[in-house]
């Protein structure tokens, strides 16, 4: 049986079911107000049909929703999380029960970090395409092939670029160069330069901008240190295996080399006739 109870400060509502065809609850204490303003409907049947908590966010403090909380679904445009830590932490798909599953964090440096402290021993793992528009800095990439849809890869550290050129020193550098260039006639202000002219035409490119290591190129080539970008070259450490045609300025020097080495040997035959002729 209902009843409604009235003791002290207190009212009581018993039953099964409390049924209210109100489309507002409003809880609203005045001790507990930050302000004067406006109302506080904790709970409204909305035009949706749906139930919603903190209309309008008529509480300046929010909602506290304290213990466990069970979500079937999660829907809407935006989920705004003042948390640093998400969690994702799933009992049956740890191989180990220490430790923390801390998914992303909004990191001490304000970037946002995933698998903090490598939490999870899997790894990460992105299915699908991967779109960096603003580059990338990886600690450690791993696995059997990397597909790369861009066409040029560019290797450029800070600390290992040579020291640009002052200002100072290439004037210098042109100042001289003028300076041993001829004049045509004792009239004539148009300096003639002949030798410095290299010397004057290399300032502009004393310091390449860029540092593109590897480009697919449009011949459908790879090109290494593309336009010398790279003012110290490329160096190749170990073993270099060429089981097909290497170029050089468009002669295939692996065939010049099989030429040589023809040569040697048809010379070196004929030394030693020479030198066994009576």
């Amino acid at each position: 049986m209902s009843d409604i109870r009235f003791v002290g400060e207190d009212i009581h509502i018993e039953g099964n079911v409390q049924k209210v065809t109100c489309f507002d609850i409003e809880l609203d204490n005045a001790g507990r107000r930050k302000n004067n303003s406006g109302k506080r409907r904790a709970f409204v049947h909305d035009f949706q049909d749906g139930l919603t908590l903190n209309w309008a966010n008529d509480y300046p403090g929010g909602v506290t929703i304290n213990g466990k909380v069970g979500l079937g679904e999660l829907v809407g445009t935006n989920l705004y999380v003042r948390h640093h830590d998400l969690h994702l932490d799933h009992a049956a798909r740890r191989s180990a029960s220490g430790g923390y599953r801390r998914a992303l964090v909004h990191d001490l440096q304000d970037g946002l970090t995933l698998n903090w402290a490598r939490d999870y021993p899997g790894g990460v793992t992105i299915n699908g395409e991967v779109k960096m528009p603003h580059g990338a800095a990886l600690n450690g990439l791993s696995g059997t092939a990397l597909k790369c849809t861009h066409h040029t890869l560019h290797l450029d550290h800070a600390a290992r670029r040579k020291t640009p050129p002052t200002l100072t020193a290439v004037a210098s550098t042109a100042n001289a160069a003028m300076s041993r260039a001829p004049t045509v006639g004792a009239a004539s202000s148009t300096a003639v330069v002949a030798g410095p002219a290299a010397e004057i035409g290399a300032i502009a490119n004393l310091r390449p901008t860029q540092r593109r290591a590897l480009m697919h190129d449009t011949s459908d080539g790879l090109t290494l240190n593309v336009g010398g970008d790279y003012p110290g070259g490329v160096t190749i450490r170990g073993t270099v295996k060429l089981p097909e045609t290497l170029l050089v300025k468009n002669q295939d020097l692996l065939q010049l080399i099989t030429d040589l080495q023809a040569k040697v040997t048809a010379l070196e035959a004929r030394v030693a006739a020479l030198e066994s002729a009576p």
